[in-house]
C-alpha cells in the first residue's frame, strides 16, 4: 500500500515562502525544506529509498497535464517541482500563491503593432543570432513565424513532416513556408515518433508525462545546433491566450491565471535543451507577449475556432489558416508510436517493476494495455500514460545505477 505522501503531513515549516528565481525548475525537498537545483536533487543520498516507496497512486492522481504547480501537485517521491521565477507560501502542508510576485496591471490597450515591437527588440538584443521556430504547420507556431519574420529574425524552420492523411493541412502549410527565404529542415515523423527510446530517457527527478516524448526533441535540438541556432522557439501557450474567455472577471484576472510560467511545458527546456547549453521558448509564454495577447483579447469569450487570431492574421497567413478551422487528428500517430515503442516499454516496465513491485507496472500488464491501446477510453489512456511516466523515470535512474 502506498504511504501517505510527505506533502499530505502536516509539517513544521510554517508560511515559509519558497522562491525559485531561476529559469529552470526547481525541487522543494518535503523532508529538509529546501528548495534544490537538478543536479542537487540528483545528489540527495536516498534515491533507491525514494524509488522504492515512491507513491504511483500520488502520480497517478496528479495527472497528465504537464504544467505542474505545486498548489496542485502531490509528493511522489518527497519532491515537490517549483515553477521558474515564481514564489510561493508553503504552510507546513500545502503550497499557496505568494500574489505579490505578480499583481496585476493597469489594463492598457494593445495592438499588434505592439507585440510586433516587443518582439523586435528580443531581436535586437540577439545581434543578428539565428533563432529556430518548429513548423509544425499549425496556426500558432505560423504566427510565431510571421512575427518574427515582421522583425527580421535570422530563422531557419525545423519540422517533423508526414505523408497521414490527416495531417494534409499541415502539411500544406509546411510546404507553403519551406518556398520561403528562410532554411527550412524538414524531418520525416518516423525519426521521431511518440514513445521512441523510452529507455533512454534523460534523467529526471520527478515523473512526468513529456518524458515520453524526449526523442522529439532531442531531434530537434540536434538539428538547431547543427544549423547554429541556440534558441527554439515554440506555439505552446497559444491555446490558452487565444481560446480562452477574457470576458467578465476573467477580464481582470489573467495576470494570476495565465502566468507565463503556466502557459508552457518546462520539461523539454530542463532536460533536453538546457543541458546542451540551449534554450526551448514557448514564444506566447513571454511575460509582455502574454500580457498584449490578453489585452488585445480581453473582454472577449471563448474563442475555441481561434477566429480573432485568424481575423487579425488575415493576408499575412497562408488562406488555410485564416480561412478555415481545423484541427488535427493525432491519434494514428499516437497508436503507431505505442505499438513501435513495445520493446523499450518492456525495457522501463521491467526496471519500474523490479525496484516497486507495483502489478500494474508489471512488463506483461503494460504490454497488455498497449496492445488494446485503441479499444481503451480516455480515462484509461491517461492511467497508461502515467504509468509509462513512471516506470520510464525510474528506469533513467536504473540505468544511471543510483539504485
Amino acid at each position: 500500500m502506498d504511504q501517505l505522501p510527505a506533502t499530505a503531513r502536516p509539517g513544521p515549516h510554517v508560511n515559509k515562502v519558497i522562491a525559485n528565481e531561476s529559469r529552470l525548475v526547481r525541487y522543494f525537498d518535503t523532508a529538509s525544506a529546501v528548495v534544490l537545483d537538478r543536479d542537487e536533487a540528483f545528489a540527495l543520498p536516498n534515491w533507491g529509498d525514494r524509488l522504492r516507496s515512491a507513491s504511483l497512486h500520488a502520480h497517478l492522481c496528479n495527472g497528465v497535464p504537464p504544467v505542474t504547480r505545486p498548489d496542485q501537485y502531490t509528493s511522489v517521491a518527497g519532491l515537490v517541482p517549483i515553477p521558474p521565477r515564481t514564489k510561493w507560501r508553503y504552510d507546513g502542508t500545502l503550497f499557496h500563491v505568494y500574489f505579490p510576485v505578480e499583481l496585476p496591471r493597469p489594463h492598457l490597450p494593445a495592438s499588434l503593432a505592439d507585440i510586433e515591437a516587443t518582439v523586435q527588440r528580443y531581436v535586437k538584443f540577439l545581434r543578428g543570432e539565428r533563432i529556430a521556430v518548429e513548423l509544425s504547420g499549425g496556426l500558432d507556431t505560423s504566427i510565431v513565424i510571421e512575427v518574427l519574420r515582421s522583425a527580421g529574425a535570422n530563422l531557419v524552420l525545423i519540422g517533423f513532416i508526414s505523408d497521414r492523411y490527416e495531417f494534409r493541412t499541415e502539411r500544406a502549410i509546411q510546404e507553403f513556408y519551406l518556398r520561403g527565404h528562410e532554411p527550412a529542415v524538414t524531418i520525416p515523423v518516423d525519426d521521431a515518433r511518440p514513445f521512441a527510446r523510452l529507455e533512454g530517457a534523460p534523467l529526471h527527478p520527478v515523473p512526468l508525462v513529456p518524458a515520453l516524448f524526449h526523442e522529439g526533441h532531442e531531434v530537434v535540438s540536434r538539428t538547431a545546433c547543427a544549423y547554429g541556432a541556440r534558441f527554439v522557439l515554440n506555439g505552446v501557450g497559444g491555446d490558452a491566450l487565444l481560446c480562452d474567455t477574457f470576458d467578465g472577471d476573467a477580464g481582470y484576472s489573467m495576470p494570476l491565471t495565465h502566468r507565463s510560467w503556466g502557459l508552457y511545458d518546462p520539461w523539454p527546456h530542463d532536460h533536453v535543451y538546457a543541458p546542451k547549453g540551449m534554450a526551448y521558448i514557448s514564444s506566447f509564454a513571454l511575460g509582455p507577449i502574454s500580457r498584449l495577447v490578453w489585452a488585445m483579447r480581453r473582454g472577449s469569450g471563448e474563442d475555441v475556432q481561434k477566429r480573432w487570431a485568424r481575423a487579425s492574421f488575415e493576408g499575412r497567413l497562408p488562406r488555410e489558416l485564416t480561412r478555415y478551422a481545423y484541427k488535427a487528428d493525432h491519434v494514428g500517430l499516437f497508436h503507431e508510436g505505442l505499438s513501435a515503442a513495445e520493446p523499450g516499454i518492456q525495457e522501463v516496465a521491467r526496471s519500474a517493476f523490479g525496484v516497486t513491485r507495483h502489478e500494474s507496472l508489471r512488463p506483461a500488464a503494460l504490454l497488455r494495455d498497449v496492445a488494446r491501446s485503441t479499444h481503451l477510453n480516455d480515462a484509461a489512456i491517461r492511467a497508461l500514460l502515467l504509468r509509462l511516466a513512471f516506470c520510464t523515470w525510474i528506469h533513467a535512474f536504473v540505468r544511471e545505477g543510483r539504485v
